[in-house]
């Protein structure tokens, strides 16, 4: 059974920006600029494309652009295509522009559409379409979304005022601030970039466009009948508008060249514009046809002087929402430029060059003559580099123009300088102002004394008479500023009194030596006598141990005896330390292992308490095991399938690198780079330290 006897035919050919972040549902409106046409603001431009030449640097333009559409939006029968319903069937716009040049390569323009009237049915006249537009009604004035261009010329015409190619990155943002119920109104940020081709011959000119459009929104049409699902994938609704990805091609042509036109005033265009859904509607997928389009159109610019009159028709081969089967565009556009014979900027009636062009380097530049040597010194402005200062000619870089009142570049004025061509320092003693300092680090070691005569030596009482700084006196890794032991080598701890020391548990049970009773060997962690540091039990009893490790080919676990115990401020109760001890104890002998904590919450106490009892558990093993990546804490969802979890309400999840990581992890030793030392003259540089 079908939802009703219309669907929409035609598409949205202006709106843009953002990934589609919700659908509009309910709103009683269409919140979309279905109108299908946004004017240039360039005023060289045709119907669409546009040239990708910018205007000169603060040349600027205003314009009105007036549009009549016949059937823009037309509801027609599924089954026959015939039309049903115009919900426009009439639409006057307009459009008031505004454009500036930056710099030579670089333009922005403004551009404020607006409704001057529209007309259609009436959606009560028929239920369907009242069923599936809404109730809005039709606004007959109103304001669009303001929009804002930028244009980026990357090349510039390769033949100049010739022609040659071109290229250009253009840029149309629009702001939502037109009605939304009037079609010309987005109800959100959209823009659309795209690259702009040309390639000109005198008088002709060959155009090409294709970019992307972005829409904050998925906009939704003709669809008020079709609830609107909570998520995006599967609304049945078929005409939805999110990207597209627009393009063009056209020729443009002057006829003066074929002696129709000896002022050289006129241009005529020939255009095709359109574009193709990019998401949610994917392009060329079944339905695609509803939100594309593409329309030919032919038009015709005259200048008056500067101003210019524009005039065209379109018409659609491939219609969309807004894809009228006609449409008739008239522009006016004032450009003033000035008229300026040799392009210097400098109008004729002022320029005493008129046929020279002035060579603009802020020497004389009124006068409209170029001056090749402004400062009068014998090197030519083009190889000067300094063109209005002279040269002092003083026998160092007298070829580039430039006076050098310090030619070693140390701040210390030649005439003051004792070494003018050596940068140095300076220095009270005359003798000495200027010279270079021959100990620059200021380590108290000069010359070839110091083979790292640019990184200061530490002073640390180990090796300070070669001039460099050791970083690492006893190469264990650790930086001797964070080294407790910086003469011994040791290991990494996150305890700063311990880090860098030799490891002070070599039986990796967790028990310092200091309170190890068996300091060679590894505590059993049976349950018996486990605080004593050493191995116990009757081997014949064979006392189960508290964690059992296993070893498989998904990679290793690890499962507890017993429950751990907590205390009421969600601490790790005393009686529980031996059992997290024991798994301490797993770690300290797999480096390459880190524990996944999770336990499960209590209906009393919830995801909080639960949350705050993993965290003392990974905080416990990473105490214990003197390692700051040991454990972490984590949720109950992401251990709860490790061995003995449901059973004792904790979860310990092992992660471990596969066999090839844990080998290159293996042979890497993490060292501070060396300072490069410098060899005496005549001296063999030193052997590297042996890691």
């Amino acid at each position: 059974m079908r939802r009703s006897a219309l669907t929409l035919l035609v598409l949205a050919v202006s709106a843009t920006l953002f990934a589609p972040a919700r659908s509009l549902g309910a709103e009683l409106h269409p919140s979309l600029d279905l109108r299908g046409f946004r004017p240039s603001t360039d005023p060289a431009s045709g119907l669409y494309l546009e040239p990708a030449s910018s205007p000169a640097s603060l040349d600027w333009n205003v314009g009105l652009w007036l549009s009549y559409a016949y059937k823009p939006i037309t509801l027609r029968d599924a089954a026959t295509d015939e039309a049903r319903f115009d919900v426009i069937r009439h639409q006057l716009t307009g459009d008031l522009t505004a454009g500036v040049g930056i710099g030579k390569r670089a333009a922005i323009g403004l551009d404020l559409p607006f409704l001057l009237a529209q007309s259609g049915e009436d959606p009560a006249s028929m239920a369907a379409a009242s069923r599936i537009l809404g109730p809005v009604p039709l606004p007959e004035n109103a304001l669009g979304d303001f929009g804002i261009t930028g244009k980026l010329t990357i090349v510039r015409p390769t033949r100049a005022e010739f022609g040659g190619f071109a290229l250009a990155l253009h840029e149309r943002l629009t702001v939502p601030m037109g009605d939304e119920a009037s079609y010309l109104g987005e109800g959100n940020v959209t823009s659309e970039t795209r690259i702009l081709t040309e390639y000109r011959l005198i008088a002709i000119g060959v155009h090409a466009a294709l970019g992307v459009k972005l829409r904050g929104d998925v906009g939704r049409y003709a669809c008020e009948d079709i609830p609107e699902p909570k998520e995006r994938e599967g609304d049945a609704c078929p005409t939805r508008f999110g990207h597209e990805i627009p393009f063009g091609m056209g020729v443009s042509f002057r006829p003066q060249i074929l002696g129709l036109d000896d002022a050289g005033r006129w241009t005529w265009f020939l255009e095709m514009r359109g574009h193709v859904p990019l998401a949610p509607t994917t392009p060329f997928s079944s339905g695609s046809g509803r939100v594309s389009a593409a329309a030919v159109g032919a038009g015709a610019r005259v200048a008056l002087g500067d101003v210019s009159i524009l005039a065209g028709l379109e018409g659609s081969v491939i219609g969309a929402v807004g894809g009228a089967p006609v449409r008739a565009l008239l522009s006016v556009g004032w450009a003033p430029r000035e008229h300026d014979a040799d392009n210097d900027g400098i109008e004729d009636k002022y320029d005493q060059c008129p046929e020279l062009a002035e060579d603009k380097d802020r020497f004389e530049d009124d006068d409209g003559c170029p001056d090749g040597d402004n400062d009068d010194d014998g090197v030519p402005d083009g190889e000067d580099q300094c063109a209005t200062e002279r040269e002092d000619e003083d026998g160092f870089e007298d070829e580039d123009g430039c006076i050098d009142p310090d030619n070693d570049g140390d701040k210390i004025l030649d005439v003051n300088d004792t070494c003018p061509n050596e940068a140095g320092l300076a220095s009270p003693v005359a003798a000495k102002n200027g010279c270079p300092e021959r100990d620059p680090d200021g380590d108290g070691l000069e010359g070839s004394r110091d083979q790292c005569p640019e990184a200061a030596e530490d002073k640390d009482g180990f090796e300070d008479d070669d001039g460099c700084p050791e970083l690492d006196n006893d190469t264990d890794g650790i930086p001797d500023t964070a080294d407790a032991c910086p003469l011994e080598e040791g290991i990494e701890s996150p305890n700063p009194k311990e880090r860098g020391c030799p490891d002070p548990d070599k039986d990796k049970d967790t028990f310092a030596a200091a309170d190890d009773k068996c300091v060679s060997e590894g505590e059993v962690w049976n349950g018996l006598d486990d605080g004593d540091g050493c191995p116990d039990g009757d081997p014949k009893k064979n006392l189960p141990l508290l964690v059992e490790v296993k070893e498989a080919k998904e990679g290793p676990s690890l499962r507890l005896s017993a429950a751990v115990k907590f205390t009421d401020a969600n601490e790790v109760d005393a009686a529980s330390d031996p059992l997290l001890r024991a798994v301490a104890s797993e770690l300290m002998k797999h480096p390459e292992w880190t524990v996944l904590v999770g336990v499960r919450p209590r209906p009393k106490g919830g995801a909080e308490e639960a949350k705050a009892r993993a965290s003392a558990v990974a905080a416990a093993l990473v105490r214990y095991s003197r390692r700051e990546k040991a454990a972490e804490a984590g949720g109950w969802d992401e251990v709860k399938d490790a061995p003995g979890a449901v059973l004792h309400g904790i979860g310990l999840k092992v992660r471990a690198p596969k066999a090839a990581e844990k080998k290159a992890g293996a042979a890497e030793k993490r060292q501070p780079e060396p300072t490069e030392k410098k060899a005496p003259e005549g001296a063999k540089a030193p052997a590297p330290k042996k890691p």
